[in-house]
């Protein structure tokens, strides 16, 4: 029994023991030597933020700490957010407040407990001049809101004194410039830092009316409060004055005031002004001098950059001004429209250099006899001029005169399209058009010529277009029909030959002329459909007479220039005869002699290909251009089919006679077969 007894024992000390261990750091961690300080953060040097770490700082925080090391606390400091410490005092996540200059009331009336001074602190009055100041129990004084507690204690000393309260130091200056109140009151170390303000430099300290206040902690009157400040006052008797001087020297020797714009205005506005005003100036050359680039260069698009002359869009607003004040001074309206005949085989010949300088000649005359803002180049070759029906001969003569010998005798016959607006009022862009339609009407012309816009050009642009967008449709729907015209050979009256001629039957328009097709055709490069048409039809008309059993003669087919252009022509056609199984030499090829004039060394590469496969070639309508005998020089063809210009001078005299005859004669001696157009007795 002793023995369980002592067994008992010493596991009841085991335990308490271990309770000691085990509960020793709890009761240490809830001591309450962690102690809560709520100051402001507004009153700097004594209590500010600090810009680099963010923490809470300054004179009464140094102070502070120091004496709560002495009293064995950790010290916290907050930022009070309340508006005055009187409310503050109210707030229990707050130990004590700071500072106080004596005891007062919370804003819920109860009553507080204070500290031993930490600091005599000095407070100082604040005015515009250094006028005398009467006794601080005969004036108005502005002091901020959150010194709500100090204003009390400012009250106790000084009875008679009139304290106005406001949200901000401007407020406070503000209320002072205006007279509102004769002083502004504040610690001295406050305004120490304040006045480096620039804005404030002609306030000014009045130390005569400096006075000190002490500088305490307090909080709530309650036996806990009590305590604190019981053991605050022991570590604030340990603090020495060479201490409490060195703090107040450490904070007060900072460069701690931070200039914001406003403080750069007020000291520097002068020169921020003067550089302000200089970049204004600045930008505004600069934006002065890029307007006059951006107009120089919108001058420089309204012109064309070859010839000089305003291009189209800048041309149809000035003539479209013009026009009017033609009118208005009793004229009529003109607008030309001016295209080189060849412009695409002059480059060739002479190379593009050379182009160039016959445009700028061109370009030169027009400005000299029309004037410059009056003419305009189009594109290309392409020229427009405006200009009025009064002394219009007279000016396309001088244009004629001087064309012929610009650019030093190389030049290009011109096709000039004349639109004069007697009674229409049109914009110009269409008079434009109408006169192009003029112009595009000499198309084949190759010599220098005027038409005049007539209403019929219109229908015919209209029926041009109507071609080229049912050109498909036409082949498709076999609307184009093949007709054969006979050759008949003189010596026997027997047909040796026939040439298939394409003939347009339209449902909606009628009967459509090889003349008014076939160089729509040509000029859209679309002639190659119908040509490649007709050779099929032929192909078939020469199948259906070879299974009949007929005898099959030779068949022609026209083809134009701009055939060469869509395809390989040479071919398309050799793969189209040799599929139909027709002899090559019953296809012959027939090529205008103007079509060839215009490019001699590309059309005998293609005449002499197309007899290296077995077609023969026959030169057509010769003796219509100007370059007959020169194409014959260089070109050998198989036939010659003279034009039907020469039938029609028969009759004329014996001179179309001679010259039927010995142009007869001359192919009979090169070997070459002919063909008369145009026989009919």
């Amino acid at each position: 029994m002793q023995q369980s007894r002592r067994m008992m024992a010493a596991t009841f000390c085991l335990l308490v023991m271990f309770s000691l261990v085990c509960v020793q750091p709890t009761l240490g961690e809830t001591s309450g030597d962690v102690l809560t300080v709520g100051v402001p953060v507004d009153r700097c040097p004594v209590f500010y933020l600090d810009a680099a770490t963010g923490e809470i700082t300054g004179i009464g925080v140094d102070l502070m700490r120091s004496a709560a090391d002495n009293a064995g606390y950790t010290v916290s400091f907050q930022a009070i957010g309340e508006a005055t410490l009187k409310d503050a005092l109210d707030n229990d996540a707050y130990d004590v407040i700071m500072p106080f200059g004596s005891a007062i009331s919370s804003s819920a009336g109860n009553p507080s407990i204070v500290s031993d001074n930490l600091i005599q602190t000095p407070f100082t009055l604040i005015t515009e001049d250094r006028r005398e100041m009467p006794p601080l129990s005969d004036i108005s004084v502005g002091m901020l809101r959150s010194l709500g507690g100090a204003a009390e204690t400012v009250r106790q000393l000084f009875p008679g004194i009139e304290i106005m309260m406001y949200e901000t130091m401007d407020e406070c200056v503000n209320a002072l410039r205006t007279g509102k109140v004769d002083a502004l009151l504040h610690n001295s170390y406050v305004w120490s830092y304040v006045l480096q303000k620039p804005s404030y430099g002609d306030l000014v300290v009045q130390p005569s009316a400096m006075f000190s206040m002490d500088f305490r902690a307090g909080t709530k009157d309650t036996q806990e409060g009590r305590a604190i400040i019981e053991r605050l006052n022991s570590g604030i008797a340990s603090l020495t004055d060479t201490r409490r001087q060195a703090i107040v020297l450490d904070h007060t020797s900072r460069r701690l005031y931070k200039y914001d714009f406003s403080d750069y205005m007020d000291q520097y506005g002068l020169v921020i002004l003067l550089v302000a005003l200089l970049f204004a100036a600045l930008i505004v050359i600069a934006m002065q001098r890029i307007h006059a680039v951006r107009k120089e260069q919108e001058e420089k698009l309204r012109y064309d950059s070859l010839t000089g002359l305003p291009n189209m869009t800048y041309f149809f607003e000035l003539a479209e001004a013009g026009k009017d004040r033609v009118r208005e001074n009793g004229g009529t309206p003109v607008l030309m429209y001016l295209d080189f005949n060849g412009m695409k085989f002059f480059n060739t010949k002479y190379g593009f250099l050379e182009g160039d300088s016959l445009l700028r000649a061109f370009a030169k005359i027009l400005a000299d006899i029309f004037g410059k803002e009056h003419s305009c180049r189009i594109s290309a070759d392409h020229f427009a001029v405006q200009t009025e029906k009064s002394g219009l001969d007279n000016k396309l003569e001088e244009l004629f005169d001087q064309c012929r010998g610009m650019n030093d005798g190389k030049n290009l016959p011109v096709h000039i399209g004349v639109y004069v607006a007697e009674r229409e009022q049109v914009h110009v862009s269409v008079a434009c058009d109408r006169a192009k339609m003029a112009c595009g009407a000499l198309s084949g012309r190759y010599e220098t010529v005027v038409n005049y816009y007539k209403q019929y050009l219109s229908e015919d642009a209209s029926k041009r277009q109507y071609i080229i967008e049912n050109i498909d449709r036409a082949i498709k729907e076999k609307w184009i029909r093949m007709y054969m015209q006979p050759i008949i050979r003189a010596v026997n009256e027997r047909v040796c030959d026939v040439e298939a001629l394409a003939r347009w039957i339209d449902p909606e328009k009628g009967f459509l002329s090889p003349a008014d097709f076939i160089p729509a055709l040509e000029d859209s490069g679309l002639i190659y459909k119908l040509d490649l048409y007709m050779v099929d039809q032929i192909l078939d008309s020469m199948k259906e007479e070879k299974a009949a059993g007929f005898y099959i003669v030779p068949h022609s087919i026209n083809l134009s220039r701009s055939d060469f252009d869509a395809c390989d022509m040479a071919e398309e056609i050799r793969k189209r005869v040799d599929e139909a199984g027709i002899d090559r030499a019953l296809i012959t090829v027939e090529i205008t002699e103007s079509v060839i004039g215009r490019d001699i060394k590309f059309m005998k590469e293609q005449v002499e290909r197309f007899q290296s496969l077995g077609f023969p070639v026959w030169m057509d309508d010769f003796g219509s251009g100007y370059s007959s005998l020169d194409v014959l020089q260089t070109i050998r063809f198989d036939l010659i089919k003279f034009d039907m210009s020469f039938m029609r001078k028969l009759d004329e005299g014996d001179g179309g006679k001679i010259i039927l005859t010995e142009l007869m004669k001359m192919a009979a001696s090169l070997g070459v077969d002919t063909v008369c157009e145009g026989v009919e007795t």
